[in-house]
């Protein structure tokens, strides 16, 4: 419409509303009833933002995935330790218990060996 006024102006006519809106059907007719111009590359850009949108909003989706799916992992694996950390005391435990033994009966040998001989002194030597 500006352009109309400007056309106008320059022609030096008075331009009255009823002209403009003839003159505005003309144009259209004769190119069609086609957007402007700003307004398709409004939509363009429209478009590419609404695209980059999307393509964030999937990147953002499998970068959560990844992460779970790591989560998992490591979970599974502190679950593994957990389980080697309780064997790995339970072996401890044996072995403390096996060496307690040991040491029980070490000291019962020694008692049975002091007992041996007290009674060995106690016999008569040939």
């Amino acid at each position: 419409m500006q352009s109309i006024w400007i056309e106008a102006k320059e022609k030096g006519k008075p331009v009255s509303g009823r002209e403009i809106v003839q003159t505005v059907l003309k144009k259209k007719l004769k190119y069609g009833f086609k957007e402007n111009p700003r307004s398709a590359k409004e939509q363009q850009l429209q478009a590419e933002l609404e695209a980059a949108r999307a393509k964030a909003e999937r990147k953002a989706k499998e970068f959560e995935e990844k992460i779970q799916s790591q989560e998992e992992k490591l979970k599974s694996q502190a679950e593994k330790i957990q389980l080697q950390e309780e064997k790995l005391q339970t072996r401890e435990e044996r072995f403390d218990t096996q060496t307690e033994a040991m040491n029980q009966m070490k000291a019962a040998q020694q008692k049975l060996q002091h007992q041996v001989l007290v009674i060995a002194r106690q016999l008569p030597s040939k």
